[in-house]
């Protein structure tokens, strides 16, 4: 009797034992199975091989379902639900002191789209490596809980052009923009243009002049964008003189467009004449003069190629809107049998001086492109 119920006994254990074993290769493959289907983009398939875990499985990889059910949530803009999941998995990391940064900066991001900042900068406050986009993500945040103090010491060793924005956004909200001008003054020389409008914007109403020469800056960089000067030109407009900076746009855009009127658009919006501003320009019709010559002298010589070679020079110098300019290139593109280009470049010539001379070598173009007899150039 007594070996019987020890007979029972071992074999409900043997049968616990497989049982148990079977729930865990199930469970593994279920796993396998979601993480699969999240790194194809399928969500859906993951969150449902997912649910047919059993999380009691004493043998599951606790870590990796948190992350890859997170992960899923978050593919499917639930963020809520991934925000849980992958703190509860950022707290096993914590304590098993695993280091794997890049779900790290997954679970700082989905903190900041739920709006939880505070956690946000805890989560990046322990990543490791930082780097230079963890200190500006981790400053972010902290400032989003007004810990501004804590914001500027974290970014303090670090110099990348995204921590000096940030720095300088701190710093004129704080009202030291002064404090700020060297961090601009860093950045200013290789910054896009788009980040320079959002310095003058910053700086436009605390630092007028300051923000004047942030202007200076991106005129001079970025001379042949057509948008820069109306940009720039609302950014720093003074109320009392609306209608006069609506005159001098509408002027700018009827007449050269280059970088000459835009250097003047610029200057016509200061309180007070800029002397850096009037040395820009005056460099400025310099070499639009000096270009002019260039092209003349080189058709003279029959150095169409010469010519031609010319063109990226003169868009990137915004002198394409000079008449003059224009019909030497037209002229040069016919003389080598571009007729597309020497068409398209005597477009829109309207001075009177070269409109005679442009419609005539138009003329020629188009008997060109008729006569099927080796045409005379």
């Amino acid at each position: 009797m007594i070996l019987s119920l020890l007979m029972s006994v071992l074999l409900v254990g043997a049968v616990d034992t497989t049982s148990a074993r079977a729930i865990s290769r199930r469970n593994t493959a279920l796993l396998d199975t979601a993480t699969t289907a999240l790194k194809n983009g399928d969500a859906d398939t993951a969150l449902t091989a997912l649910a047919d875990i059993s999380d009691t499985d004493p043998r599951l990889d606790r870590h990796h379902f948190l992350v890859v059910r997170g992960e899923a949530h978050h593919q499917l803009s639930q963020d809520t639900e991934a925000a849980a999941d992958l703190h509860a998995a950022w707290v096993l990391r914590r304590q098993d002191k695993r280091v794997e940064p890049a779900s790290d900066r997954l679970l700082a991001a989905v903190h900041t789209t739920v709006g939880r900042f505070d956690d946000c900068a805890d989560v990046l406050a322990t990543v490791l490596p930082p780097t230079d986009e963890d200190a500006v993500a981790r400053a972010t945040c902290l400032r989003a809980t007004a810990r501004t103090a804590t914001a500027h010491d974290v970014l303090a060793a670090h110099h990348s052009p995204a921590a000096r924005l940030l720095r300088v956004r701190m710093l004129v909200e704080d009202g030291a923009p002064a404090a700020a001008h060297d961090d601009v003054t860093a950045i200013a020389a290789t910054a896009s243009f788009a980040t320079l409008r959002t310095l003058v914007t910053l700086f436009a109403p605390v630092d007028r002049r300051f923000a004047s020469t942030v202007a200076e800056v991106a005129l001079a960089r970025f001379a042949n964008e057509p948008e820069a000067a109306r940009d720039l030109a609302r950014l720093l407009t003074v109320p009392s003189r609306a209608v006069t900076n609506r005159r001098v746009i509408q002027d700018a855009d009827s007449t050269d467009g280059g970088a000459a009127s835009r250097a003047a658009l610029l200057q016509t919006l200061h309180e007070t004449d800029h002397p850096g501003l009037q040395r820009m320009l005056a460099a400025t019709i310099d070499e639009r003069l000096r270009l002019r010559s260039r092209l003349a002298a080189l058709v003279d010589d029959g150095a169409f190629d010469e010519v031609l070679a010319l063109r990226e020079r003169v868009a990137a110098q915004g002198f394409f809107n000079d008449d003059n300019v224009r019909y030497a290139i037209a002229f040069a593109a016919f003389a080598t049998g571009d007729d597309v280009l020497a068409d398209d470049t005597l477009d829109d010539i309207a001075e009177p001086a070269v409109f005679e001379r442009a419609t005539a070598l138009r003329a020629a173009v188009a008997a060109c492109r008729t006569t099927e007899q080796p045409c005379r150039r």
